[in-house]
């Protein structure tokens, strides 16, 4: 028996591949560039930013030492980092979701995986922050559920 939405399961789990894939070139880029402007701030941090200080009163001066750009750069490092690390792991479920969802979006008996998988992959999207993924994804696992119960599975 034909899935009713087996053409919508799929088509959505394509975009949702392209969006995931995205993000993880995203994340993969922010993890990058984190790191660059953390070894920029560390090598030259202290002479371009030597100049600025900060006026508490008449008398206190603060300026910009190498401590505060080894601090500044491993925060950087950290935040980039431990971010772009937990996009990449959002993306890569819905991914996975995206994929499974275009192999198996004609097959009944795939369709409670499908859902499954779709599912997981909008909570996780969503702990990601992307929203337009986990749209996708809620819509593919109704059609899966809605296909499902149209088999009798």
């Amino acid at each position: 028996m034909q899935n009713a939405h087996a053409g919508s399961i799929k088509g959505l789990s394509i975009a949702v591949i392209v969006l995931s894939a995205l993000g993880i070139i995203g994340a993969i880029l922010v993890m990058v560039f984190s790191g660059v402007i953390s070894a920029i701030i560390l090598d030259s941090g202290p002479e371009l930013m030597n100049d600025m200080q900060y006026e508490y009163g008449s008398s206190m001066h603060y300026s910009f030492d190498s401590d505060d750009a080894f601090f500044v750069s491993a925060i950087m490092m950290l935040i980039g980092g431990g971010l772009s690390i937990w996009v990449l792991i959002c993306c890569a479920a819905g991914l996975i979701a995206g994929i499974f969802g275009t192999l198996h979006a004609g097959n009944p008996a795939k369709l409670g995986f499908v859902m499954g998988w779709a599912i997981a992959g909008a909570i996780l999207s969503f702990l990601g922050g992307n929203i337009i993924t986990t749209v996708l994804l809620v819509i593919v696992a109704v059609f899966a559920n809605s296909d499902k119960r149209a088999c009798g599975m």
